[in-house]
């Protein structure tokens, strides 16, 4: 992690390496003190800084929608976001700052789906905010860019429906009178910059993009759509030859978005898969997709090649851009588009690599489901995109990118964890990155090399701070259905085994607990009735094997809560290892006893919303119920804070001091809960989680991101963890651990791979062959190819079941057609059927470069053999090299006793 300072002390070292493949280069001269005064420098970012609050460091996520240039002042621009807010650069997008800070700070005012600004003042800013969640919102209007917000319309818009990544639903026709289309409610047109508005009809149509022509012409574009418990939408095209005085439906297909064209017709982009162009105003289209590589199930999927969402006009010339990254470019009178080939990209984030990165092997964020394309007026060659993660600028017509998200953070947080060894590591669990970890007391987070995607709760064992429980997902979006484990502190994750659970497909586990003495002792909360398969289970061995620990929660019901999103833990265990649970499901509190759980005598007001225990006290937060506090075991509870109270963190290491988040405010006790001193929430106030790090509050946010300030107002400029502490003990392991038989992992022998790996071809031809192309300097590797044109084959490498999971590593490149496909993936046998196929990789990229897979693997319940399976649908060669296995160390069993320990 210290090799991050290295390169902001030293840029030269990285500018001068290319920012796809290299690394950031150590400097071992660098001193301690330096690096802590640079962390200092970056503790205190101006546009970061919100008030006691500082904006994390990590780096983009959310889908960014739109980036909106003021007319009257080129350096000011904004971005908006589908769940993250509103963000607003005065510096040309070198630095952002959040807006949404001073909007109401419920669920929904953060979705944005439309922002116009004035022309004639760069401060004056009407959004359109609102999702399909909770009631309507509507139009909010700044004059004073974004320090207050005034709501001007109630009408209802979704900011993160299904075509959010299509069009405007703002628009200004030559009149510079302004227009906005509505979900549902029309759409309406204002005279005065958006203060007031008018009615012009269209109720009840799903309007996604908006467009003028300077000569009065104007264009809609709906879809139907039908939202969350809501009435469906109707979809259609319609036309306005008046500025937007009157609107008339128009027959035949409807474009997702459209521009105009210099020559006056309009081209607009068709099911996200082709081009077509009118000249009379969309009655009739004619195809404008040559040079395009359409393939319209390709389209169906989120990032591709033959997507596209992303529409641009810029002086004589027209862009479009696929949700791969890549931007085709047509000039008037052409005949076909032409692929832009794209040189350097530079993706830093406040001075040092971005996480997401284009990087060999790791799969490419870069212009990933790309949102959309600005031309910069006066500036034909000066572009902007945004997409999925980030927004990048190209100052040389698309030859060069550059990322420019630094201070914009919308990732969803759901968990901190603060490590009682060390107050300057943090933890954090999130959704769609997993798991990331600040070593300079959250000043700036960094990822791992991404293993899952959501990671909801986190466990770090006081007795052994190396080691980390985490439950999230096997894979699969949005779920906790998976045991993880670390033993480096966050570095690698392995797979329990799990042992004694129910089946994961019926069941999530959002909750995590590990004995503040035992640290093998481990304990989760799974959703369901008791009576089919729910309830608390314990582990001793690490998580390797479970059993039930339900006694007394028999007649209890579903307790834990199966969705991944908002609540936090409802299991808690105090330092003399007392254990608690609070259901937001049933909204009961339950003790245990050391044998059995019993109904705690308070029934709280209100639905219990996350629990937390230090010392011998728990702390639980309890919406409108407030704050309890238990001081004895959970059989009691005091109320210490009234009113919604959505989250609470309290600190091992000084069991008095405790730290709450309300709908409106942050409060800190210092005395378990008897005074309390209120400061302001961060400026994204959906706060989800909450973790006190020694002398540092850190929140976490649904959308926003990452949060951290000093609890004292003399608190640290600085703080610098220490090495990593242990995460394992020596253990008898009552598992027996085997592995795959792969012979040879080298390939040196060349027989050897035509023995063991059996070949399928189900159309065209194929070979499989003994290559000297190796991963290596020397020795060899499998090559399968396709003879004679395109086919759709397979090799497979069969071995026997093992029960335990194992560490699969294999090197492979692939040469041939960009259109071919290759997959790489496990399966899993079942007396002589196919039980399970888990992919490793699946791509039509073709790099004809060395990449790796290493993963943590594991066959499906009762398989009785495995597969590995290399597919080649297409024309072209594919190459596998250096497979092999290994077991995990010892992270899983019984801790040794001393006297065992020392024979």
């Amino acid at each position: 992690m210290m090799k991050f300072f290295y390169v902001l002390l030293f840029p030269a070292l990285w500018f001068a390496c290319s920012p796809r493949t290299a690394s950031p280069q150590h400097d071992q001269g660098v001193s301690e003190s330096e690096i802590l005064k640079f962390v200092e420098t970056q503790a205190s970012l101006p546009h970061r800084d919100y008030g006691h609050w500082h904006s994390s460091i990590f780096g983009g996520g959310g889908y960014l929608q739109n980036l909106v240039i003021a007319p009257s002042d080129s350096k000011v621009l904004y971005i908006y976001v589908d769940v993250g807010g509103v963000y607003r650069s005065g510096d040309a997008g070198r630095t952002w700052r959040m807006l949404h800070g001073t909007l109401p700070p419920g669920d929904g005012y953060y979705s944005v789906r439309g922002l116009d600004v004035n022309p004639e003042d760069p401060d004056w800013v009407v959004i359109a905010v609102g999702n399909q969640w909770t009631p309507r919102k509507g139009l909010f209007l700044t004059r004073d860019g974004g320090q207050s917000w005034t709501v001007v319309l109630e009408a209802q818009v979704y900011g993160n429906e299904a075509f959010r990544s299509t069009g405007f639903i703002f628009a200004r026709d030559a009149n510079d009178r302004l227009h906005f289309g509505s979900a549902g409610d029309g759409v309406w047109m204002s005279s005065d910059h958006g203060q007031t508005w008018q009615p012009r009809g269209l109720k009840g149509v799903n309007i996604t993009d908006l467009t003028f022509a300077e000569d009065g012409r104007g264009w809609i574009c709906a879809h139907a759509w039908t939202p969350h418990n809501a009435d469906p939408l109707n979809g259609g095209f319609f036309f306005t030859p008046d500025h937007g005085e009157t609107w008339r439906p128009m027959d035949g297909p409807v474009p997702d978005e459209l521009v105009v064209a210099a020559d006056g017709s309009i081209v607009g982009i068709f099911e996200a898969n082709r081009l077509m162009r009118s000249t009379d105003n969309g009655k009739s289209w004619t195809l404008f997709s040559e040079g395009l590589p359409l393939d319209p199930e390709a389209a169906r999927g989120w990032t591709s090649e033959s997507r596209f969402r992303a529409l641009a006009a810029g002086p004589g010339f027209l862009l479009v851009g696929s949700s791969r990254g890549t931007i085709y470019r047509r000039e008037t009178g052409a005949d076909a588009w032409q692929n832009l080939e794209r040189g350097d990209v530079t993706e830093l984030v406040e001075g040092e690599p971005w996480w997401g990165r284009l990087q060999p092997g790791v799969w490419p964020h870069f212009g990933a489901a790309m949102g959309s394309i600005t031309v910069v007026p006066g500036h034909p060659d000066h572009w902007w995109f945004t997409d999925w993660y980030s927004a990048y600028e190209s100052l040389d017509g698309g030859r060069s990118w550059i990322q420019r998200i630094d201070g914009i953070e919308v990732t969803v947080i759901h968990h901190l964890a603060a490590n009682p060894a060390d107050p300057a590591r943090i933890h954090v669990g999130m959704a769609d990155n997993a798991y990331a970890q600040s070593v300079d007391g959250g000043v700036r987070y960094a990822t791992p090399k991404k293993t899952f995607s959501n990671m909801k709760m986190l466990a770090v064992s006081p007795a052994l701070p190396g080691r980390i429980y985490g439950v999230g997902d096997s894979r699969a979006e949005w779920r906790a259905e998976k045991l993880w484990v670390s033993t480096d502190s966050g570095q690698t994750w392995w797979s329990a085994p799990m042992r004694g659970l129910p089946p994961r497909s019926r069941h999530s586990m959002n909750s995590v607990v590990v004995h503040p003495e035992r640290p093998y002792e481990v304990l989760l909360g799974l959703s369901g009735a008791i009576d089919e398969g729910g309830g608390v289970y314990r582990s001793r061995d690490g998580g390797a094997s479970f059993e039930a620990v339900n006694e007394g929660l028999e007649s209890a019901g579903n307790l834990f809560r199966h969705e991944i999103w908002s609540v936090g833990p409802e299991l808690a265990m105090s330092a003399t290892g007392d254990l608690v649970l609070a259901s937001h499901e049933t909204g009961r509190i339950y003790y245990h006893d050391g044998a059995r759980w019993h109904l705690s005598e308070r029934v709280p007001a209100g639905k219990p919303q996350g629990l937390t225990a230090a010392g011998e006290a728990f702390y639980l937060a309890c919406n409108q119920g407030g704050l309890l506090k238990s001081g004895d075991g959970g059989r009691s509870w005091e109320t210490v804070l009234e009113g919604h109270v959505r989250v609470v963190a309290a600190d091992p290491q000084q069991p008095g001091l405790v730290a709450a988040a309300t709908t409106t405010q942050t409060l800190i006790s210092r005395d378990g809960g008897e005074r309390w001193t209120a400061t302001p929430l961060p400026p994204q106030a959906q706060v989800r989680t909450l973790a006190i790090g020694g002398p540092r509050l850190h929140a976490g946010t649904a959308g926003g991101g990452l949060f951290w300030m000093n609890l004292e107002a003399s608190g640290p400029a600085a703080m610098q963890a220490d090495a990593p502490g242990p995460g394992v003990l020596p253990v008898r392991e009552t598992l027996e651990a085997r592995l795959p038989e792969i012979e040879d992992p080298s390939f040196k022998d060349e027989t050897l791979p035509i023995r063991r790996w059996t070949q399928w071809t189900g159309s065209g031809k194929s070979e499989l062959s003994w290559s000297v192309d190796s991963a290596d300097a020397d020795g060899g590797s499998l090559r399968l190819r396709s003879l004679d044109g395109p086919t759709h084959a397979s090799a497979g490498y069969v071995f026997p079941a093992v029960a335990n999971s194992f560490r699969l590593q294999l090197s492979w490149k692939f040469s041939g057609d960009t259109d071919a496909e290759i997959q790489i993936a496990l399966r899993s046998y079942r007396d002589g059927e196919q039980i399970d196929w888990q992919p490793l990789i699946r791509t039509s990229d073709a790099p004809d470069e060395w990449r790796q897979i290493d993963r943590d693997a594991r066959l499906a319940e009762g398989a009785d053999r495995g597969e590995i399976v290399v597919v080649l649908i297409g024309e072209g060669s594919v190459w596998v090299d250096a497979l092999s296995t290994a077991i995990p160390p010892q992270i899983f069993g019984n801790p040794q006793a001393a006297t065992e320990e020392s024979r």
